[in-house]
């Protein structure tokens, strides 16, 4: 799998398009970061919206308020 299949970035303000494109611009200007351009593909960048679905790390209380919190956003009991 892709790392890209899960990791995204949002941007605002501009389009996914311009996003990938400064970001070659900026690992063209800095060789050191070589190794992220596997990462930056055209993909990896979104301008409309953002959808996640896990739970946060903490204690079990923490988890259990946040998914009770959460569930009634996705056709639960709330």
């Amino acid at each position: 799998m892709d790392i890209n299949d899960k990791t995204k970035i949002l941007v605002k303000g501009i389009t996914a398009a311009e996003a990938h494109a400064a970001a070659q611009r900026l690992l063209n200007a800095h060789p050191s970061l070589a190794h992220l351009g596997p990462l930056l593909t055209p993909k990896a960048f979104v301008d409309n919206g953002y959808f996640g679905l896990g739970v946060p790390i903490g204690t079990d209380a923490f988890i259990q308020h946040f998914v009770e919190k959460v569930s009634g956003n996705y056709g639960g009991r709330r």
